[in-house]
């Protein structure tokens, strides 16, 4: 009964208000409010749910109450729960305070629950601005917890952040020509931030190319060198623009914009299905255009950047590129005709194993020549915030392969042979490089509505197949590429049979994150492969929600060619990781492209799980202040596989620390290390351990995405 009249006591409170019941770890000044051993799973029927006058309680039962407004408890609630039966309160009951005066709350969003038009203008409009981005990835550490918890301070194995063996002066922070002495391995991509007004001028863009991490060995001494770095400022060691404070594409469209473009980008994506040496960038006018990570064909070949241009009122809120580069799906909130729709693009890049060819909507590696808004999707909701995709081919990275450079797609025979190849079943081997997608989905949600739909992309992959590999007739259309409506690539409006269709709409509580599955798209064997199912993940769907419960959901038939559409209501499988998950980061370069690491902005926290939703371990840090997003990737010397004496290795975890003002880096153990090569996980005092750390660099603004890739 004690613990069941503190919880009154904190309803009842003019000061506090019951903000959640299943939001995650207790603050550490609660008291004797909860058992000091909660966990997160108990009650998930009680929650805040808007702000109507009345308070619901459905009968006797506490499980079953639903508080409806979060001020003026009155004593018919308090009575409704003094007669509830206590059995049911489980020692899992999660309390996190608030003050009454500066709630959290959907900026959008009237009284009632109905979207406020101008409001969702206001936001559209100043979608780039820090105050913007700061709303777009929600309640923060402090909107949960009215005092700081005690956090953990992760151990630093080298306090500049360089992890050596056998390496000698050269292995330093600042190299000089002596800094490439061998092989060397470099991970780069965008990294977005909000800049301080104060910040130098080649900062003012907001977007600079930013090296997770890079390494090198020395042939003469067999040196091995990780510098667990991130970096945006150029040395010897790094050139060609892969570190540099502006990100040069970004330049070349503002000036061409005549100093109108809006800075800085909303979002940054790249392709998860391995080499997607270009990234791609969305403005808040609707400018998407193409980057790469310096050292790259845009630096090393003349490539120009290009971009395309969404219509007149159509603001981009959140990217996201198929495995292998085909196509770009970007999120809009259409503030003209009031709607939320997908922007589809297609994109001509380098085929396949080959280094002369391009096509549109194939897969292809690592330079674009070509980028088209084909149409948009209606969606059944206005204000989409995220986004994922994924299709079903199982490629990786192609350097190295010239096995397509003699497939001439003009000749009727070697179209037969890419298209019987099914990207089912195909294998290692003569045909595997001539692998075309014929399914795959995108995953969109609404933070604000509740809403989640599942798009099916199969009309789209098989109209694409249908054009460039069945008959003369089909593949010479594709020759006559403009901008035209009916030049190729068609739109939407020329050949309606390709649009993607939404196929399935859930009703979900504050949807924050989405995230698909993939194929075995990797460097490394995928965890599910040991579980006897590598497709298992690719028929996986994963939708995070506020309160931090993470739902699975079955989508075998959008990933079947053939199969009728067919998801179901109710997830096989949920698991809970901390308040407002705002990121499923998965990718080529990870640990494994079947694991996630989900970033928990209420509770500072980042949680590194399997695909089947077991978690593996939870990395919070003193150092963090406000974890938004991350990426994963590898760092190595040496030539892998070559054994501990002559290769090393880590796994990277780079952080954007929004409100924290820095990028952090971590390293972190894969479980495996089958060839001995990994950094050494044992800690000061002989523990083991899942998490170092690496390096923390002050940022001149607010950091908010990065994507990476490995320098070409």
């Amino acid at each position: 009964m004690k613990l069941f009249n503190n919880i009154l006591r904190v309803i009842y409170s003019p000061t506090v208000l019951l903000w959640a019941v299943v939001f995650g770890a207790v603050p550490t000044n609660a008291g004797n409010l909860v058992p000091t051993n909660t966990t997160r799973t108990a009650l998930n029927q009680i929650s805040v749910s808007g702000n109507t006058s009345d308070i619901a309680a459905n009968g006797s039962d506490i499980t079953s109450v639903k508080v409806t407004k979060v001020t003026d408890i009155n004593n018919s609630y308090i009575q409704n729960v003094l007669n509830s039966d206590l059995d049911k309160l489980s020692a899992n009951i999660q309390l996190a305070q608030a003050t009454t005066n500066s709630p959290w709350r959907e900026r959008i969003l009237n009284a009632n629950g109905t979207i406020n038009w101008q409001e969702y203008t206001n936001v559209a409009q100043n979608y780039h601005k820090r105050e913007m981005i700061d709303y777009r990835f929600g309640p923060k550490y402090s909107d949960f917890h009215t005092t700081e918890e005690s956090f953990p301070l992760v151990y630093q194995p080298s306090s500049d952040g360089i992890i050596r063996k056998n390496a000698g002066n050269w292995c330093r922070v600042s190299p000089g020509t002596d800094g490439d002495p061998g092989g060397a391995w470099i991970m780069s991509g965008q990294m977005l931030f909000s800049p301080d007004a104060s910040a130098p001028p080649e900062y003012q863009f907001g977007s600079s190319n930013m090296r997770s991490a890079d390494a090198a060995m020395r042939f003469s001494d067999n040196g091995l060198c990780l510098r667990v770095r991130p970096e945006w400022t150029a040395d010897w060691w790094n050139r060609n623009n892969i570190s540099t404070p502006t990100t040069p594409a970004v330049k070349q469209f503002y000036n061409a914009s005549g100093s109108q473009l809006p800075l800085p980008p909303i979002a940054t994506a790249r392709g998860v299905g391995g080499a997607s040496v270009t990234g791609f960038l969305a403005f808040q006018n609707g400018v998407i255009g193409i980057t790469g990570t310096g050292n790259d064909p845009y630096t090393s070949e003349g490539f120009s950047y290009l971009s395309a241009k969404l219509g007149n009122g159509k603001v981009p809120t959140a990217m996201a590129v198929t495995n292998n580069n085909e196509f770009v799906l970007v999120t809009v909130w259409d503030t003209v005709n009031r709607k939320g729709q997908v922007a589809v693009l297609a994109v001509k890049t380098r085929q396949m194993a080959q280094e002369s060819r391009f096509y549109w909507g194939l897969p292809g590696w690592p330079t674009v020549k070509g980028l088209k808004l084909v149409g948009y999707v209606d969606l059944p909701f206005a204000a989409p915030n995220a986004i994922d995709v994924t299709v079903s081919t199982r490629l990786g990275n192609p350097r190295g392969y010239n096995d397509n450079r003699n497939d001439d797609l003009n000749l009727q025979s070697v179209r037969d042979n890419w298209y019987k190849n099914t990207a089912w079943d195909t294998s290692w081997g003569n045909n595997y490089w001539k692998q075309t997608a014929q399914s795959g989905y995108a995953i969109v949600s609404s933070r604000a509505e509740n809403k989640v739909a599942f798009i099916d992309l199969r009309p789209m992959l098989k109209y694409y197949r249908k054009m460039y590999l069945t008959t003369p007739a089909n593949f010479d259309q594709t020759k006559n590429e403009g901008t035209a409506s009916n030049q190729w690539p068609h739109t939407f409006g020329h050949a309606p049979e390709q649009k993607p269709v939404v196929a399935k709409v859930l009703t979900i509580d504050k949807p924050t994150a989405v995230a698909t599955g993939n194929r075995w798209n990797t460097l490394r064997t995928p965890r599910s492969y040991y579980d006897g199912d590598f497709t298992k993940p690719l028929k996986t769907a994963y939708i995070a929600s506020m309160d931090g419960t993470v739902r699975m959901y079955n989508v075998d038939s959008l990933i079947f060619p053939n199969a009728t559409a067919s998801v179901s209501d109710i997830p096989f499988k949920s698991f809970q990781v901390g308040r407002n998950p705002v990121q499923m980061f998965h990718g080529f370069h990870s640990t494994a492209n079947d694991d996630y690491y989900i970033v928990s902005r209420g509770d500072r926290a980042i949680y590194y799980t399997r695909y089947n939703g077991n978690i593996r371990g939870i990395l919070r840090d003193s150092r963090l202040k406000d974890p938004v997003n991350v990426a994963v990737s590898l760092d190595q010397a040496g030539y892998g596989g070559s054994g501990p004496d002559k290769a090393m290795y880590a796994n990277v975890l780079t952080v954007m620390d929004f409100n924290g003002k820095q990028i952090v880096n971590y390293m972190v153990d894969d479980g495996s290390n089958v060839n001995k090569e990994q950094v050494n996980f044992i800690g000061p005092n002989g523990q083991k351990m899942l998490f170092q750390h690496g390096y923390s660099n002050p940022v001149n603004g607010y950091p908010f995405m990065f994507t990476v890739e490995e320098v070409i």
